[in-house]
């Protein structure tokens, strides 16, 4: 009675003590070499909806054995006898051990790393996060999470597992450092988010990588990133918010203006306004534009000396824009193609002066301008190239190239003296071709 009494009160005593002998019994007999690091492997924690995905539990984790025996300076814990320490323990967990249950198992598994994890969502998309562990410090020494659709969801975890086994065996290992502004942003290796900006020397395998950094609100960057053993690289990128797909504009610009085939129109200024907007890498845009371009003519008179008369061709008109960005996350500078249809006015004029004193007469009063012809209800069109400099500021200046054209011919006045009259005029029909060179600046909003 007295027998029954005692193993009745030490029940739990003699309980931990049968287990603690176990694991020595079980622990001794691995194959275990002064060169190896031990490794356990827990179960993964299911923290989806879907009970359907409980088999995930004991399946990932195998994966992740059979990856890592592949390595000969690995020795794992045979997880057949893990998953009973485990139960016995009252140890099952939620995929993310405090230090104090870490420090616990480490008391009955002689591993010197464990390798934990969790996952979650749907087959369609499912979200896995693995990381292993040293014991002896509770030191995170590697840490991976990935989304994947359950078809492809082993090859990620294998994955994983290669680059893990690599770290804690030190074979084929760099590093890399990831910074971005702004940043907290997250960062994605081979598919695989790792973290936020800034990563600090993480480590990764040798070899040529896909580096990924996003973040809400701003354009994603990517990025091949090939790191040699023992060695570290460094990406610090800039994100451009993601405003600049979809935001207003208003520019102020001046042209210098020439046309390319005729010698006989001289430089001169187009003022430009104009109000646009972005779509993605499409810009539509309207511009009201003013100014002229000369026309001066010189003849000889009777007495053999020269008449200068200053005529031009006073420009207005209204232009619808259509463009595209095709480098939308150049940060320094953004090239910009587009084409434009215009409808306004052209008025040919000459100096009023000249024509007065042609006439005979003189006036004591400044005459007015002379308009010799004006068209109305004209159509231009044309293409443009814009260079916009830090374009992902509040403020920027651009360069702009454009090519104007009018398809509805034109006058044009050329003049001769004569003995016995007024000068006798010379008329010629063209197309007014001009090229604008020019640019501005631009406010975004």
């Amino acid at each position: 009675m007295k027998i029954k009494n005692y193993f009745r009160k030490h029940k739990q005593l003699l309980r931990n003590m049968l287990i603690a002998m176990f694991l020595i019994n079980l622990t001794s007999s691995l194959p275990l070499g002064a060169e190896k690091v031990s490794v356990a492997v827990l179960n993964f924690s299911n923290r989806s909806d879907s009970p359907g995905l409980n088999y995930l539990s004991a399946s990932i984790p195998d994966s992740i054995s059979s990856a890592l025996s592949e390595f000969k300076e690995i020795s794992l814990v045979e997880r057949r006898h893990l998953g009973k320490v485990l139960k016995q323990i009252e140890l099952e967990h939620s995929g993310l051990l405090e230090d104090e249950q870490i420090t616990q198992i480490g008391k009955f598994v002689k591993a010197d790393i464990l390798i934990m994890g969790a996952f979650s969502g749907n087959p369609e998309e499912i979200n896995l996060s693995i990381k292993a562990v040293k014991i002896a410090t509770s030191e995170v020494i590697a840490e991976r999470m990935t989304a994947s659709p359950l078809s492809t969801l082993f090859d990620r975890a294998n994955q994983i597992s290669s680059l893990i086994g690599a770290i804690i065996t030190g074979q084929g290992v760099g590093s890399i450092s990831v910074e971005s502004t702004p940043r907290n942003a997250d960062v994605y290796i081979d598919g695989m988010k790792v973290g936020r900006t800034p990563i600090i020397e993480m480590k990764v395998r040798a070899g040529e990588h896909s580096v990924k950094v996003a973040r809400p609100d701003y354009l994603t960057e990517e990025k091949k990133i090939t790191v040699k053993e023992n060695e570290h690289e460094k990406w610090d990128t800039f994100l451009a918010e993601d405003v600049v797909k979809n935001r207003g504009q208003f520019a102020i610009s001046v042209f210098y203006l020439m046309s390319p085939d005729m010698k006989e129109i001289t430089p001169s200024t187009l003022y430009s306004i104009m109000f646009a907007r972005s779509f993605n890498l499409l810009v539509l845009g309207g511009e009201v534009a003013f100014g002229s371009v000369d026309n001066n003519v010189s003849y000889n008179t009777l007495f053999n000396s020269e008449v200068e008369l200053n005529q031009w061709y006073s420009i207005f008109y209204f232009g619808l824009h259509l463009g595209l960005i095709p480098f939308p996350k150049w940060r320094y500078f953004s090239p910009y193609l587009g084409g434009f249809v215009g409808y306004g006015s052209v008025n040919y004029l000459r100096d009023g002066s000249a024509a007065s004193e042609d006439d005979g007469w003189l006036s004591s009063d400044e005459p007015e301008d002379e308009s010799i012809k004006k068209y109305k209800s004209m159509i231009n069109c044309g293409g443009k190239f814009v260079i916009n400099f830090f374009p992902f500021s509040r403020f920027n200046i651009f360069f702009d190239l454009r090519y104007i054209y009018y398809p509805k011919k034109m006058i044009m006045n050329d003049y001769e003296g004569n003995l016995f009259g007024p000068r006798i005029t010379h008329e010629k029909e063209f197309f007014m071709q001009l090229l604008g060179i020019g640019g501005g600046i631009k406010f975004y909003f």
